[in-house]
């Protein structure tokens, strides 16, 4: 699954909420992937 898909299965299935914590975890994993 695309990070796009990822985003969009979340927004479309929880709301903005999900929509954030999605990014939230995009974000630590990154800050982890350095």
């Amino acid at each position: 699954m695309t990070l796009p898909e990822f985003l969009t299965t979340h927004f479309s299935f929880g709301g903005s909420w999900l929509l954030y914590l999605s990014m939230g975890a995009i974000a630590v994993l990154s800050f982890f992937a350095e």
